[in-house]
């Protein structure tokens, strides 16, 4: 061997590893800012008119109880009422403070709508810690103009003022488990709506495979804490029996066998998404904590409503995590579908297709045929109902086209636009004409007028509840005629009185004499439904 092979032979070879620099993809401005500029904008639809619908005969017992004082049960024509909780009536009681004191629709209509909106809030947080910024702005829209969200009334009979702290407790026991900040939530659910949101709560949780911390201390105690606070509150108020009745009062309720029909009916025009959830390349698209947070709230939504169906009492507080359960799904399935729409098999893209086509076939059939008879019928509505026809049918042009050609974003905007058609409608058209069809405050303002502002009411038999919340006076019932002279009011003043026509005529004579103020007649006829009158005393003084 020669010495220069010897010496090469010894040679240690080196090898130098390369590093790879990953040089960052500039991001667009609007790429970040534009997805949250649609979780703000959609999350503000249900303020716009948050006040303006007439309340229910049953809702309108919290505007009643709003101008009563503080305490454990809301107080209605004088008396405890034991369905209304300090959770739902202290909203209303705050707002009602902010006007001066005297209740009014708002003072049931707005904290509802903003307890709506901070709700969606929590899902959109939610949406975008497990899926992104894309899945927590589909979130947004289809919450804020779902139908649920937008009518508010007891029409669908969703309690979001219950439904807040249920849902945030839910968020909460599924992402991180059920801790003492899920006891707390679930505490402020059942001072709104009872021990049922509870029942809600720890179902889910249950079913869903963590039965342990759903009956864990960390759990238990802030919700035993609260409980015991309130009954303690309660118990050093109102009898014993009026505690009892709280915790009794729903299994003396029906059982909700449509319950399901609400849900489907709230969550439109995005119901019929969520069923994109059970497709294979759709939840291969979001990842395991995306399949987790969707599989979570699609058990929440089937529990909910299989429990409100079966067990009586448990409708109200089902409806609204529910609704919720089938929005976060319909959302994460229109975040994939929108975001990578040539990424997944023909046959998704067409069922998406067809899941959009017939919800617009849905909405132009209720909006254009309603919006051209208004048209030509009501002056008053003409202007809107032109453009809600013109509207709804160029939009449903637009996406017949888009379907065909196989257009999946477009037909998605296409819906989009749908639901901000819907929004519109309600707003302009719906919301007053209900109001002057079929709602009491034209009759009640009519009747308030006669009566001084804070002057209270007093009534022989209670009135419907939406009628003396539209007076914007304090309403207490007498128990007997001749016991008007021993209620509270302005000494040396007179006292108003309400009455059936036939009260007013067989008014006993050892009650204190009535003089008529005001009468109210039944539209298109002369019969006298209402008279109002007040005690011969000044009026003032």
């Amino acid at each position: 061997m020669s010495i220069e092979t010897a010496v090469a032979s010894r040679r240690r070879v080196r090898v130098h590893r390369m590093k790879t620099i990953e040089i960052p993809t500039p991001v667009s401005l609007s790429r970040i800012v534009l997805p949250w500029l649609i979780v703000m904008g959609a999350l503000a639809i249900p303020l716009i008119g948050g006040g303006n619908e007439e309340a229910g005969s049953t809702e309108a017992r919290i505007g009643l109880a709003a101008g009563g004082p503080i305490g454990p049960l809301g107080e209605v024509y004088g008396s405890w009422d034991v369905s209304l909780l300090p959770g739902k009536v202290l909203p209303a009681q705050m707002w009602c403070w902010g006007e001066g004191g005297i209740p009014t629709t708002a003072s049931i209509r707005w904290p509802s709508a903003i307890a709506a909106l901070i709700a969606g809030s929590l899902l959109v947080y939610g949406s975008w810690r497990k899926l992104g910024a894309t899945a927590a702005a589909w979130t947004a829209v289809c919450w804020g103009t779902s139908i649920a969200i937008i009518d508010r009334s007891e029409s669908l009979n969703v309690d979001f003022l219950t439904g807040l702290w249920t849902i945030a407790a839910l968020e909460r026991s599924l992402s991180r488990g059920c801790g003492l900040l899920a006891g707390i939530f679930a505490g402020l659910a059942f001072l709104a709506g009872g021990w049922t949101p509870v029942a809600i709560i720890m179902l889910v949780n249950v079913i869903a495979g963590r039965p342990a911390g759903a009956f864990s201390w960390r759990f238990l105690l802030p919700l035993a804490a609260i409980f015991g606070g309130w009954s303690y509150w309660t118990l050093s108020v109102v009898p014993t029996a009026a505690w009892a009745a709280v915790l009794t009062l729903p299994f003396l309720q029906k059982s909700a066998w449509f319950l399901i029909l609400d849900v489907l009916a709230g969550s439109l025009p995005w119901t019929a998404f969520a069923l994109l959830a059970f497709a294979a390349s759709v939840r291969s698209a979001w990842g395991d904590q995306g399949r987790s947070r969707v599989s979570g709230w699609l058990r929440v939504s089937g529990v909910s409503i299989i429990a409100g169906t079966i067990v009586p009492g448990l409708a109200a507080a089902a409806r609204a995590p529910a609704i919720a359960g089938l929005i976060v799904a319909a959302a994460a399935s229109l975040d994939r579908v929108w975001s990578t729409p040539f990424a997944f098999p023909r046959v998704t893209r067409r069922i998406t297709l067809t899941i959009a086509a017939a919800t617009m076939v849905l909405g132009v059939f209720c909006i254009a045929p309603l919006s051209i008879y208004l048209a030509l019928t009501v002056g008053y509505y003409r202007q809107i109902s032109i453009f809600l026809a013109f509207a709804s049918i160029v939009t449903a042009l637009v996406l017949a086209d888009a379907a065909w050609l196989g257009k999946t974003r477009r037909a998605l905007g296409c819906v989009v636009a749908l639901a901000l058609l819907i929004k519109i409608a309600h707003f302009g058209v719906y919301v007053p004409e209900i109001n002057y069809r079929t709602g009491e405050g034209p009759r009640g303002r009519a009747i308030g007028q006669w009566a001084p502002p804070h002057r209270t009411i007093f009534t022989v038999h209670p009135f419907p509840a939406d009628l003396m919340l539209a007076t914007r006076r304090p309403v207490r019932d007498l128990p007997d005629p001749r016991l008007l002279k021993y209620q509270a009011g302005p000494q040396g003043q007179s006292k108003f009185v309400l009455l059936h026509p036939e009260e007013f005529k067989h008014w006993p004579e050892d009650a204190p004499p009535l003089e008529k103020v005001f009468e109210y007649r039944v539209e298109f006829g002369h019969e006298i439904s209402h008279v109002l009158a007040r005690t011969k005393e000044p009026m003032f003084k």
